[in-house]
């Protein structure tokens, strides 16, 4: 969490801004949702994407399932079975379902 203070008059703090579309589900939706701990991670178009591969590795011996969206910012090899990997993901569709939202 970044500090926001002190902030001028004028500025007012907003949140997140989650990305949607309208298109289709990706094709693992159900094993998401279904899953008992889903996570939903995105660093967006700011984030350091190199702390995308840190995260990976810290959830791959965890019972957890991920959807990362990596903003098309970086391709990212993986043999993590409980990781989807995707450029973009509509985080409306998602979000109601996730214990975890990075």
């Amino acid at each position: 969490v970044l500090d926001h203070h002190p902030l001028p008059q004028n500025h007012s703090f907003i949140g997140p801004l989650f990305y949607s579309t309208q298109s289709k589900p990706p094709i693992w939706k159900e094993e998401f949702i279904k899953h008992k701990s889903p996570l939903l991670i995105t660093l967006g178009s700011s984030g350091d994407v190199n702390n995308l591969k840190i995260i990976l590795k810290a959830i791959q011996e965890l019972p957890v399932i991920a959807a990362i969206a990596t903003a098309g910012r970086m391709q990212i090899n993986h043999s993590t079975p409980n990781a989807f990997i995707e450029n973009y993901l509509n985080l409306d569709e998602l979000l109601p379902y996730c214990k975890l939202f990075i």
